[in-house]
């Protein structure tokens, strides 16, 4: 059976996902450094980044700034592209 299109959901969940990751690298902080910020266990840190649907409001803002992503690209994965 043919692999179904992505939905614009998930399009821009890769996306804020993959600026996540570029960002963890270019700070060097991998995903259990990112725990004790956000106030969650690493295992949750986890089960987040595997289904970012489950973010809440207050860990995406932790997020933003521990990782220093670009107001742009938070625009992009919020749906709001040029």
């Amino acid at each position: 059976m043919p692999r179904l299109a992505k939905s614009d959901n998930q399009k821009r969940n890769d996306y804020l996902l993959g600026t996540m990751a570029k960002q963890q690298i270019i700070y060097d902080l991998p995903n259990q450094s990112l725990s004790l910020p956000m106030g969650v266990s690493r295992k949750t840190v986890y089960n987040r980044l595997n289904d970012p649907d489950k973010f809440t409001l207050a860990e995406l803002r932790m997020l933003i700034k521990k990782l220093h992503i670009p107001a742009e690209d938070m625009l992009i994965a919020l749906g709001y592209e040029k």
